[in-house]
């Protein structure tokens, strides 16, 4: 995964405008490698968190913020509108789609397309699935 996420990086720098602030990958946290958690088995990355939230882990739920990550994520600034679209099962996101197709041409997948679940939008994820796929 190292060398096609490489090439992704230098491809976004040297054809878009986009501006990479904040990647992450493995987490801190207990577990094992599983399809469940990617970043735990180092193939999974995610770009941005603070402007490309993972819609479902950040709704509200009787107007208490559930999930930790975007309000401290990078320098963006949460509006209402997002927290509503969020709160909706809608998707916040900054990746133009270049990006994501350079991202698409490595191997990877989108997690902006829910996996299938039109109220699940993971839109900082990306996931190495290349040699899945052969």
């Amino acid at each position: 995964m190292y060398n096609d996420l490489m090439a992704v990086l230098s491809e976004i720098l040297q054809s878009t405008d986009y501006k990479i602030k904040a990647i992450g990958g493995i987490r801190g946290t207990s577990g094992v490698c599983n399809s469940n958690n990617l970043h735990l088995c180092g193939l999974a990355v995610d770009i941005n968190p603070g402007d490309n939230p993972d819609c479902p882990a950040y709704i509200k739920k009787n107007d208490r913020q559930v999930g930790q990550f975007w309000d401290v994520a990078g320098d963006h600034k949460i509006t209402q509108t997002e927290w509503d679209l969020c709160n909706k099962g809608g998707q916040v996101t900054n990746i133009p789609q270049k990006v994501i197709d350079i991202f698409e041409k490595h191997g990877f997948y989108w997690g902006g397309y829910g996996w299938g679940n039109p109220n699940r939008s993971d839109a900082m994820h990306f996931e190495y699935h290349k040699y899945c796929y052969e």
